[in-house]
Parts: structure tokens; C-alpha cells; sequence
């Protein structure tokens, strides 16, 4: 959850790249098999590939709670 977290403030931060795939580089294979899978667990992604936008979009709701 704390990649997340971390990612969410990248972006927020208007970081000029995959904010996501950044904060994944250096964790290890462990917390982005976690990160993947609760990305694929969120509904809004659910279907369909999903753009680097539309993923962040879902995590930022998470994040903030703006959304299950």
C-alpha cells in the first residue's frame, strides 16, 4: 500500500513519467507482485486493458477513499 500511496503523490505531483512503474523500479519482486495485484483487484480496471491514466485514476479513488 505504501508504493501506492507513493506513487498517488507522484502523480499528484505531476511527475513526468509512469509515476507507478517509478516507484515499482527499486521495490522487490514481492511488493510489485502485491502492487499488480491489487491494481487488477480494483472494479474500475475490470474488463479491459486499462491506460497508465485510468490506473492511476483507480488508485488515486483508493488512496483517497474516494471510492472501493
Amino acid at each position: 500500500m505504501a508504493l501506492i500511496e507513493q506513487a498517488v503523490r507522484l502523480a499528484d505531483a505531476r511527475f513526468p513519467g509512469d509515476a507507478l512503474a517509478e516507484v515499482c523500479r527499486c521495490a522487490s519482486w514481492e511488493e510489485r507482485q502485491a502492487v499488480m495485484s491489487i491494481v487488477h483487484s480494483r472494479s474500475a480496471l475490470a474488463g479491459y486493458p486499462a491506460t497508465p491514466q485510468q490506473v492511476m485514476a483507480a488508485l488515486r479513488q483508493m488512496v483517497h477513499g474516494d471510492a472501493l
